[in-house]
């Protein structure tokens, strides 16, 4: 299992794992990464499986920075879920240390981009500028990364389309998100871009399309984002209708946000 220097297990099933990989040698083990970091002074936290347990006689790291695991042959590969998490904080530190990080992020990827046009790089030169908040270049990135024909099932596809729409309504530019419905059916399956398209519908006023997509976030089990199929699509919710005038249907929905600090700030101003 190779880990970070930013990262640390917080749960493993040790027994349950000696198993699952001996059952497995050849493909590729994937765990769970829980990134934590600070966005707009509020606490985010976020979940993805990456790949991260395999066999060193049949696979190797690629790239200088953000690396992939590939076969040594170049064959293609199978991959395993694994009951292991770990914490990741190289996206948290102060606003300094994150942009030193990302810059010197950026100076390798560009470098590993001259050698060939990837998509993946795209999506990770696209990212690093987002974080730091230099969002008509994270878009430049998006925007090419997403010329290539991908599969919208793998993750880092997933995680491009989602940050660029976040890019684009940090950047002012909700009503060119709008253009999102058009892969919407693609994107479906996933809770996150569902809460997303909430978030552009409402950054366009649409407020009844809104509240639908928050609400439809809500009735899935899994998301990536904390809170995006529960306290925090509710909470959307509740800001729609409390800006409506709805105080009832706001009343309603900061509830069912439980303990969430900023719904129970909402409810008491309205008490």
């Amino acid at each position: 299992m190779v880990l970070d220097t930013d990262e640390f297990i917080t749960y493993a099933d040790f027994d349950q794992l000696k198993e699952i990989i001996s059952a497995n040698a050849h493909k590729v083990g994937r765990i769970e990464r829980v990134n934590v970091f600070e966005r707009n002074k509020d606490r985010n936290t976020n979940k993805e499986r990456i790949n991260r347990v395999f066999d060193r006689r049949q696979y190797h790291y690629v790239g200088s920075i953000h690396e992939q695991v590939c076969r040594i042959d170049g064959k293609e590969y199978e991959t395993y879920l694994l009951p292991v998490s770990v914490k990741h904080t190289g996206y948290d530190g102060t606003p300094q240390e994150r942009r030193q990080k990302s810059y010197r992020n950026i100076t390798l990827l560009e470098g590993e981009l001259k050698k060939k046009e990837d998509p993946y790089i795209l999506y990770q030169l696209g990212k690093s500028h987002y974080m730091l908040g230099e969002y008509a270049k994270a878009i430049e990135y998006f925007e090419r990364g997403t010329t290539f024909d991908l599969d919208p099932r793998l993750e880092y596809v997933e995680d491009m389309i989602i940050t660029y729409g976040y890019t684009l309504i940090e950047a002012g530019r909700a009503t060119q998100a709008l253009d999102f419905e058009g892969i919407y059916n693609e994107f479906e399956y996933s809770c996150d871009f569902v809460f997303l398209m909430g978030m552009i519908y409402m950054e366009n006023a649409m407020f009844s399309e809104s509240v639908e997509q928050y609400l439809k976030a809500a009735t899935y089990k899994d998301c990536k984002s904390l809170g995006a199929n529960s306290y925090m699509a509710y909470y959307n919710v509740g800001v729609i209708y409390e800006c409506l005038g709805d105080v009832q249907n706001a009343i309603k929905h900061y509830k069912m946000c439980g303990d969430y600090d900023k719904a129970i700030t909402r409810l008491n101003g309205i008490k």
